[in-house]
């Protein structure tokens, strides 16, 4: 026990319905040896005492108006502010949940301790945190490991009546090492596709004695596609990488995603350039290649740039993919085939 007054940092929620039994957090300072809480003149009900700085009470019936919330323990009572002051509202004049939302908080690892706008709470994640105020409020996590102990806040903003989800992951020795794990690979991956495309180049020079000096210029092409695509699925994820980690939304749940970035973009550099070749998806101004004068020409450049950008914005070439798709094997409608029925009896007519 601390031997001093409390102190009521905040209450929340700030309203509640005049027949009582809102449940009420309070924080604050030296709560530990809280024996009351008083709602003007009239007492709490169901007192728990959380830690040092938290406990939760439920309201009492009361009636529409405010009131200040008055701690009590062996030292004295809280001093009155505007930090204390709960609301007892109709229906009428306003629904207690109506400015209020709620926070789905979860990390990796689990079990780290929340704190809203900077106060502790009772929970752990994964946890959902009811009864907060609409608009902006910081989200912190705490998590204390034979390691060290590892923190981390988010802005989010809550919306009434709905769950914002904010995840954290948490820079723990192990998570360290899976996200380097992404980046030597990343890394590794992007070394190696320029050093495929230099020897594929240079094995092609007249005269040249390595081996792969006899492929035909297709087989050339395609391997220059699938690095330049490579490339471009590499520089997307140190891209997304770097943005996530300083925005501090980076999610582990995407490893395989980033391990399998570059490889996939290798497979779209090389088949976004045979659709366009193909005519399935045309560009304005851009002619079918000539595969034996590759590399002669500002247009044959081009399909290498086309490579690496279908490589980077996969998801936009994949939803590209699904239009063409749909629209060579889509269904006749019940429509069409009625149109259809009804041209073959008239030609046997």
């Amino acid at each position: 026990m601390s031997g001093k007054k409390p102190t009521i940092h905040d209450i929340s929620p700030k309203t509640g319905s005049p027949d009582g039994g809102t449940k009420i957090t309070i924080t604050g300072t030296d709560l530990e040896g809280t024996t009351d809480v008083h709602f003007g003149d009239t007492k709490g009900t169901d007192l728990n005492l959380v830690d040092d700085t938290t406990i939760t009470v439920k309201s009492p019936p009361g009636k529409a108006g405010g009131v200040d919330i008055i701690v009590t323990n062996s030292q004295g009572t809280s001093s009155c502010s505007d930090k204390d002051k709960f609301t007892y509202t109709t229906t009428k004049d306003n629904d207690t949940d109506s400015d209020t939302g709620c926070i789905w908080v979860t990390t990796d690892p689990p079990k780290a301790s929340i704190q809203m706008d900077c106060l502790n709470t009772d929970k752990t994640t994964p946890a959902k945190i009811d009864g907060v105020k609409a608009g902006s409020r910081t989200v912190g996590v705490s998590l204390a490991l034979d390691s060290g102990t590892y923190y981390a806040t988010k802005t989010v903003n809550v919306t009434a009546k709905s769950m914002t989800s904010v995840s954290f992951t948490l820079l723990t020795p192990t998570n360290n090492n899976k996200i380097l794990q992404i980046i030597s690979w990343t890394i590794l991956s992007l070394a190696a596709f320029i050093l495929i495309a230099l020897y594929v180049k240079i094995s092609g020079i007249p005269g040249s004695s390595l081996p792969g000096n006899g492929l035909p210029d297709l087989i050339r092409v395609i391997a220059y596609l699938a690095c330049a695509g490579g490339i471009g699925g590499a520089a997307f994820s140190i891209y997304e990488l770097i943005a996530h980690l300083g925005d501090g939304d980076f999610c582990l749940n995407f490893f395989w995603w980033y391990i399998a970035r570059p490889i996939t973009g290798a497979v779209y550099g090389t088949f976004a350039f045979f659709l366009v070749a193909g005519g399935f998806i045309t560009l304005s101004g851009v002619t079918n290649p000539d595969i034996s004068t590759m590399f002669t020409t500002k247009t044959d450049m081009f399909y290498l740039a086309l490579a690496f950008l279908a490589g980077y914005s996969e998801e936009a070439l994949s939803l590209k993919l699904k239009d063409i798709a749909e629209a060579l094997f889509k269904k006749p409608s019940d429509k069409d085939e009625t149109v259809q029925g009804s041209k073959q009896t008239n030609k046997q007519q």
